[in-house]
């Protein structure tokens, strides 16, 4: 293992994408200019240092190009620096919504103090440096990233004291971390217990585009990755990186009171009381029990709880502190879940019990409301005075309260008045005294409450666009997003969606589906195609009445092929990649950012990049085609492999293939008899196929890989970092999908999509 290939991010950070897609090349030369506008878009530059701007960010065009500084400023004043200082241009531009930079680290001067690299950031080469905030490492590709509405100069690097608690610059403490990953719940509660939540953080890694789909399900996708999560953040979707929009009616209603929001995934119960949850998935924290129906329901950071019928408490998802163990024998009013903690309220005599991670002597007496915060947690006792105990938040206020809320590093209350009361260690204010609230939500810097008639009001920092001329019953609010249910039991999220590859078509039954490095596509029965997630670059935007039959995605771009065999693609076209020849296809393929096709003669047919040859397609007649990041590979006619492009590998010879696939630096095929050949780099076992299971789909990831058997059993292998191998048992898929480190399945009972990985996108299971 590298010495980070497991991704850390600080307490209480929002984790972010990472630049481009499949660990992309390396420039040693400055950035070229780009002209990036109102879509968004993404600037490379030198050592694979990046920016990546969400749509929405500029109001007009802008032209961005990324220089490195050879010389570093002789004096940081409480930094150390861990990488080259990179220039951002043009200086001073200001951003609506946060953008994410990348730049390189150098291990060698990190050593083991991964959890407090960050991208320091100023606007002037002397300083003074401060730390954005969202840091996340990405120890495959060796860079640290971060969150920013500014420019100019940004350096890898650790605080002076890397080893104790180190604060940036939004006040986050790594040192005080519970997990690997650091957790910032952010739960709100009110009265009945209904409504709890919230938080911590995830990651991942480069991508690798793939290949093709069709309609059978035979020949899936390929790779990608792709990132971060949102440390008891909200939103609709995998908490990818901070980008305010607005999810509205992500499916059927929810009802009212019953939304919950964690790190990087949120739940809610809909009419039927069953639990739906979507977002990062990678500890199964987005897979509720489907036989089990919920009156309550609550997201920690990569965990969450629900309350069924009886008062029984259910928890699924990450359990290595045990919050994920209810009491068996217990019946609960209320329950929250926290960092890597769970609390409940006893139904038979209003007394609190907590289990995982230890904050200290609960209290004693009978409490009426429980909320969970990053690593503290606040009841009201019956009395209506607040009890606080884990973490130092000072003295909490002396009114009496009715709900309560917990975030990041704070607590907020609604007194009997409904005046809103905030304290604790972060910078969430009380605002003023003369707006009555009857609901409220506290994230990791920001909390909203339900004011009187139903509208939301947000403060603090990351607010997202909050909706207008919307009446709410019920909220919930991790770290950088928040979600809410309105009077007609319409679910609507805001916040942190950067990609919104979560925010699913409503319920749509599908029969192909694919996975892009940022954004999902799937054919409908119709042949309709329909998209979801990152369009910045118009890549979920498909040309309009025309009917599919194929589908491929790659990094930024879409393909397909129609009804009558002709191509078409749409996205981003920077390297002639959406730009598919006239004539008749029966195969198509996308890579990193490049695309090929088999045309009506068998030939192959390859535009776009070509920096690594991998246009450079054999001669002779194909029956099927793969594209991996730099490499692509083919099925001729005899039903041997030619593969071409860099990290290709040598594939077996003797065997005949009747279907291939290609991950970052790996492929796998299946032989006529269903067998499964890898070859290639096999450093997580990727290559290693289970034997004596015969498969009738392969797709690759990037650097694990998954299968159908006979029955649409999913079988996964590889890197598991992210829990992209565990395919959910006693469920059958027609299709499937790899790419980066998540999986996609179309389920065979109602034909929908269910996901599992990282940024798992797994909406209505």
């Amino acid at each position: 293992m590298h010495r980070y290939q497991k991704i850390l991010a600080p307490l209480g950070m929002a984790v972010l994408l990472l630049a481009t897609a499949c660990g992309s090349k390396i420039s040693d030369a400055d950035s070229a200019d780009v002209i990036i506008g109102p879509k968004g878009g993404v600037v490379t530059g030198p050592d694979g240092a990046s920016l990546e701007i969400p749509k929405g960010a500029l109001d007009e065009e802008v032209r961005f190009s990324i220089r490195r500084r050879e010389v570093l400023p002789k004096e940081m004043a409480g930094v150390n620096p861990a990488g080259q200082l990179y220039e951002f241009l043009p200086h001073g531009v200001a951003f609506k919504k946060d953008v994410v930079v990348s730049v390189p680290f150098d291990e060698d001067k990190v050593a083991d103090a991964a959890e407090a690299l960050a991208v320091y950031w100023a606007s002037q080469e002397k300083g003074p440096y401060t730390a954005l905030h969202g840091a996340q490492v990405d120890g495959f590709s060796k860079r640290v990233s971060g969150f920013t509405r500014h420019f100019s100069f940004g350096v890898a690097g650790l605080p002076v004291d890397a080893t104790g608690d180190t604060e940036t610059e939004t006040g986050e403490t790594p040192g005080d971390t519970e997990t690997e990953t650091g957790e910032t719940p952010g739960d709100t509660e009110t009265e009945t217990g209904e409504t709890p939540d919230d938080t911590e953080t995830e990651t991942e890694t480069g991508e690798t585009p793939g290949d093709t789909e069709t309609e059978t399900g035979e020949t899936p996708d390929d790779t990608e990755t792709e990132t971060g999560e949102t440390p008891g953040d909200t939103e609709t979707e995998t908490g990818e990186t901070p980008g305010d929009t607005e999810t509205d009616d992500n499916s059927q209603p929810l009802r009212p009171s019953t939304v919950a929001a964690g790190a990087a995934h949120s739940c809610g119960l809909d009419e039927n009381n069953k639990a739906h949850c979507w977002g990062n998935n990678d500890q199964g924290q987005a897979a509720p029990p489907e036989s089990t129906t919920f009156i309550a329901i609550t997201a920690g950071a990569a965990h969450t709880c629900g309350l069924d019928n009886n008062g029984k408490a259910h928890c699924w998802g990450d359990n290595g502190e045990s919050q994920a163990a209810p009491p068996e024998t217990e019946i609960f009013a209320a329950i929250a879940a926290g960092g890597s903690y769970t609390c409940g309220i006893r139904q038979s005599n209003g007394t609190l019990l907590c289990w995982g991670a230890d904050l200290g002597a609960v209290p004693s007496g009978a409490f009426t409301a429980i909320a969970a915060g990053r690593a503290h947690i606040c009841g009201i006792a019956v009395s209506g005075t607040v009890q606080c105990w884990g973490a130092d938040l000072g003295t909490a206020p002396t009114e009496t309260f009715i709900a309560i809320s917990a975030g990041g590093e704070d607590v907020c209350g609604i007194d009997e008045s409904g005046a809103v009361h905030c304290w604790g260690g972060g910078d969430i204010a009380t605002p003023s005294d003369s707006v009555k609230f009857t609901a409220i939500a506290v994230g990791d810097t920001h909390a909203c409450g339900i004011a009187e008639g139903g509208k939301v009001q947000c403060w603090g920092a990351a607010l997202g666009d909050v909706p207008e001329e919307v009446a709410f019953t019920a909220i919930a609010a991790g770290d950088f997003h928040t979600c809410g249910v309105d009077v007609a039991d319409n679910l609507h999220c805001w916040g942190n969606d950067y990609h919104g590859q979560s925010t699913l078509p409503d319920s749509v039954a599908l029969a192909v589906i694919i996975a892009g490095s940022f954004h999902t596509c799937g054919i409908n029965k119709e042949g309709k195609v329909q998209c979801w997630g990152d369009d910045s670059q118009g890549q979920i935007t498909p040309p309009a009445g025309v009917t599919f039959t194929t589908l491929t995605a790659g990094n930024f771009h879409t393909c397909g092929i129609d009804e009558v065999g002709g191509a078409h693609c749409w996205g981003d076209n920077y390297h002639g990649q959406s730009s598919a020849p006239t004539g008749t296809f029966t195969d198509i393929t996308a890579g990193n950012f490049h695309t090929c096709g088999i045309d009506g003669g068998g030939t192959i047919q390859c535009w776009g990049a070509n920096a690594s040859d991998q246009l450079a397609a054999p001669t002779g007649a194909f029956t099927a085609i793969a594209a991996g990041c730099f490499h692509t590979c083919g099925i001729t006619v005899g039903n041997t492999v030619q593969c071409w492009g860099e990290s290709q590998g040598t594939p077996p010879t003797g065997v005949a293939f009747a279907a291939i696939t290609a991950g970052l630096e790996h492929t796998c095929g299946l032989d006529e008899g269903g067998q499964v050949h890898c070859w290639g780099t096999n450093e997580f076992g990727q290559n290693d196929a289970p034997e004596n299971t015969p498969l009738r789909t392969i797709s690759a990831g990037i650097f694990h890989t998954c299968g159908l058997d006979g029955e649409g059993r999913a079988h996964c292998w590889g890197y598991n970092e992210y829990g992209q191998i565990d395919a959910p048992q006693n469920v059958t898929f027609t299709a499937l999908s790899s790419r980066g480190a998540y999986t996609c399945g179309i389920r065979t009972q109602d034909s929908l999509p269910v996901c599992w990985g990282n940024l798992a996108r797994n909406l209505w299971r």
